[in-house]
């Protein structure tokens, strides 16, 4: 059977690489060199008010330069406490650029398709914090490209992000063109807007929501290797 596949746009955080990890280990590392509580209770907290900016982000309700900075805002206020919330996101987005810590199965996925497809990284991630993850990650010697959208002033699932993209690596041929991430709501929606199939990476088997089906589903990584490889 023909390969029908041949450029992949891969999402980083929650699809190829373990953002959950690499979180909790920077946020405790910012907690103990800061003075934040270095406990459960205060991870958590920080990680919902994060998350919640980052829903607001993709809604085009905050700009990442405010939310960098805002998630800590936050924190120091849901503590009752004072703090330098600009020191602290500086000292977080070093630490966080440390995280290297890849999905179970990405290093074999990106190695074995390297050398037939074209495998591009498009983050909605902070560009210094993604290319030092990449950077120190071992699938770094299979990807020809990592596009950020800070880089391109458009956060996905914003078609702009896509038109970026496609003017850095393109003009692709989104017929042999698939988007693969985590987030309906990101990767897939933005896919579906630049014209290209999707395969959305849940390996928790949640409820398809939203507005857009997307055109494979797969728990696995290895998944994703058969349907570009049949």
């Amino acid at each position: 059977m023909k390969q029908r596949y041949k450029i992949l746009l891969l999402d980083a955080d929650g699809t190829l690489f373990d953002f959950g990890q690499a979180e909790r280990e920077a946020y405790y590392k910012t907690a103990r060199h800061c003075g934040l509580p270095a406990e459960e209770e205060a991870y958590h907290l920080y990680s919902s008010i994060n998350e919640k900016l980052w829903r607001m982000l993709e809604q085009g309700e905050i700009a990442k330069k405010d939310l960098v900075v805002l998630r800590f805002v936050h924190l120091l206020e849901s503590l009752n406490r004072s703090g330098d919330a600009v020191a602290i996101s500086e000292a977080y987005r070093l630490y966080l650029g440390e995280g290297a810590f890849l999905l179970p199965g990405a290093e074999e996925l990106c190695r074995s398709l390297a050398s037939v497809c074209r495998l591009i990284i498009a983050s909605n991630g902070v560009t210094s914090i993604q290319k030092s993850r990449l950077a120190r990650s071992a699938i770094a010697p299979y990807i020809e490209k990592l596009i950020v959208s800070e880089s391109g002033g458009a956060d996905k699932p914003d078609l702009r992000f896509f038109t970026y993209l496609d003017q850095e690596v393109g003009p692709l041929d989104k017929s042999t063109t698939l988007m693969v991430g985590d987030r309906l709501e990101a990767d897939i929606l933005g896919g579906f807007r630049f014209g290209v199939d999707t395969c959305w990476y849940n390996p928790h088997g949640k409820e398809l929501s939203g507005e857009v089906t997307p055109t494979y589903t797969i728990q696995t990584l290895e998944a994703l290797r058969n349907i570009v490889l049949p």
